[in-house]
C-alpha cells in the first residue's frame, strides 16, 4: 500500500458520553469511518444525531469517552495528541458560523497571524504567506486591515478558510461550512472549497443535513442517527439505491430542481414523530420507533452494518425482506 493509498483518518468505534445532570447523553456510539487523503467524505442526519460532536473530536477540541482515532496511522485519541503542533499541523476545521467563530476586535490580518505564528516565520514571511492566503481565498490585500463586522458573511467565511489554511493542513473538518449564508452565497463557498480542493490536494470531512448539497459535493457519504452510522456507500450509489428506511426518508424530503434529481428521489417514506433524546436510546434498532417497516424483531436487537452492495453498508434486518417485496431497489 502506498502512501497515497493508506488512510488518512481512521475512526474504530468511537463513542461519546456526556453526562447532564443525572442523565448520560450517548452522543456517539461505535462509530467506523475512514478518510483517504483528497477525498471528501460526507457525514449528514438531523440534529442531534451527532454530527457536530464527531466534528469537534476529530478536530481534537474533545476528547472521545471510547475508540481509537488514528491519524496517518497514528493514534491521537487522547488529548495530549491532540493539542501537539503535529496534530493541528494536519487537521483544522472550520466552523458553522462565521460570525461567532472570528474575534470582533482582531483584523483580518491579526486573525491570520495567529496560526502563521506558531510557524515561527518572521514578519516579513508572515506579510507573504497572509497576502497569499487572502488570494488562495479570493479576498484581495485591502481586506487585511478590515474587521468582521465590515465583511458580509461570505466574507466572513473565506477569512475562515483562510485561517484553516494557513499551516497547510492535510484534513479540514468542515461543521456546517454554508448553514449561516444566502443561497447564492453558498454556492460561490463550495466551489472555492472544491477549487482549493483540487489545487492543494485537501481532504474534506463535510458535515451537513443539508442532502442536496452533499450530492454534488461528497464522494462518499455516511448517514448518522442517534450517534451510529446507519448507511454509508459511494454518494452516487446511496442516492440512486438507499437501502435504510432513515435515508429513504431524508432523500425523499429534498427539494428536486430537474428530471434527473426527480429520478433519483425514492418514494416517500412516512416517518412519524422526532429523533429520540441521545439520553433515552431506544431498545434494538434505534430507528424502530419511527420506521414504518418494524416489526418485532426490530425491537429486540441493534442490527450490525450489512454489506448490500459495492462498497455499500446499511444498518437494518429488514432489507433483505424489503428488496424481495420490491419497496427496495
Amino acid at each position: 500500500m502506498t502512501r497515497q493509498d493508506a488512510p488518512l483518518l481512521e475512526v474504530q468505534g468511537l463513542s461519546k458520553t456526556f453526562q447532564v445532570g443525572r442523565e448520560q447523553v450517548q452522543a456517539l456510539r461505535g462509530v467506523d469511518l475512514t478518510l483517504r487523503p483528497g477525498q471528501i467524505l460526507g457525514l449528514a442526519g438531523e440534529s442531534g444525531s451527532g454530527k457536530s460532536t464527531l466534528a469537534r473530536m476529530l478536530a481534537g477540541s474533545s476528547a472521545p469517552s471510547g475508540g481509537d482515532v488514528r491519524l496517518e496511522g497514528r493514534s491521537v485519541t487522547g488529548e495530549r495528541l491532540q493539542g501537539e503542533r503535529w496534530f493541528k499541523e494536519r487537521v483544522q476545521m472550520v466552523f458553522q458560523d462565521p460570525a461567532t467563530s472570528l474575534n470582533p476586535r482582531r483584523t483580518v490580518a491579526q486573525t491570520l497571524e495567529v496560526p502563521l505564528r506558531t510557524l515561527g516565520l518572521n514578519a516579513a514571511a508572515r506579510q507573504s504567506r497572509l497576502l497569499e492566503l487572502l488570494d488562495l481565498v479570493e479576498l484581495g490585500q485591502e481586506f487585511a486591515s478590515s474587521y468582521p463586522g465590515a465583511l458580509s458573511g461570505g466574507q466572513k467565511q473565506r477569512v475562515a478558510v483562510a485561517r484553516a489554511l494557513a499551516i497547510e493542513p492535510r484534513l479540514i473538518v468542515l461543521d456546517e461550512p454554508t448553514s449561516a449564508l444566502d443561497v447564492s452565497v453558498q454556492a460561490k463557498v463550495i466551489g472555492l472549497l472544491l477549487r482549493l480542493r483540487e489545487q492543494l490536494g485537501l481532504a474534506y470531512l463535510f458535515i451537513s443535513h443539508d442532502l442536496s448539497l452533499m450530492r454534488n459535493v461528497a464522494d462518499e457519504t455516511a448517514i448518522l442517527y442517534l450517534g451510529r452510522v446507519v448507511e454509508q456507500a459511494p454518494t452516487r450509489e446511496l442516492f440512486a439505491r438507499p437501502q435504510h428506511p432513515y435515508t429513504r426518508m431524508l432523500l425523499s424530503a429534498i427539494p428536486v430542481v430537474s428530471d434527473e434529481e426527480a429520478r433519483l428521489k425514492p418514494a416517500h417514506t412516512a416517518v412519524v414523530g422526532e429523533i429520540p433524546s441521545a439520553s433515552r436510546i431506544p431498545s434494538g434498532c434505534t430507528f424502530h420507533t419511527r420506521c414504518p417497516f418494524v416489526t418485532e424483531a426490530c425491537t429486540r436487537s441493534e442490527p450490525d452494518l450489512l454489506d448490500v452492495g459495492p462498497a455499500h453498508v446499511a444498518r437494518c434486518i429488514r432489507i433483505p425482506d424489503l428488496r424481495a417485496a420490491g419497496v427496495l431497489p
